[in-house]
């Protein structure tokens, strides 16, 4: 949505001998054919959407049959963002009612698991290995936004591991 990635996503492309086009739209709405398309790639978006079953609705609709999706979805381990254990399996549970997922993992037994440490890379995991492994580098605006939230540990990053599968759909 945000329209100053046309320019940054023309500096990544401008070389390429394959057409690859920007669109910037809605995902509750994309402005595509009906059928047009073998893969749709969401690679960490949805935690900062809504309404996700008009999202994979648009996501099967442009399609064609047998069509595939690659999904990804940050899951707040800690419950600090959007997508907490309960909003992270109603996200997975959507996906399943217009996919059939073909990989061998669940969402519901990665988060059941008592010891999560050990089963799920995360970015607490990460952070303690080597904190350059993160993209947040946090400054004193975002503490002050962190302790005007009640926020008591400023500086710590938000624990959340990544949920991916590849869906088709039916």
């Amino acid at each position: 949505m945000d329209a100053e990635l046309e320019g940054s996503f023309a500096s990544i492309t401008g070389n390429l001998d394959v057409p690859i086009q920007f669109t910037r739209s809605a995902l509750h709405e994309l402005p595509y054919a009906d059928a047009s398309y073998d893969i749709v790639f969401s690679i960490s978006v949805l935690e900062h959407t809504d309404n996700y079953a008009h999202i994979f609705r648009e996501f099967r609709r442009i399609l064609r049959p047998g069509g595939l999706v690659i999904v990804t979805f940050d899951v707040s381990l800690d419950s600090a963002n959007k997508l907490a254990d309960e909003n992270a399996r109603g996200v997975w549970q959507t996906a399943k009612e217009f996919f059939r997922p073909l990989g061998t993992a669940t969402l519901e037994s990665e988060l059941n698991n008592s010891n999560l440490a050990a089963p799920i890379l995360t970015t607490r995991y990460a952070q303690n290995l080597n904190k350059d492994l993160l993209p947040w580098k946090y400054s004193y605006s975002t503490a002050l936004k962190r302790l005007m939230r009640g926020q008591l540990q400023l500086n710590q990053v938000p624990n959340l591991t990544c949920f991916c599968e590849v869906l088709e759909a039916i």
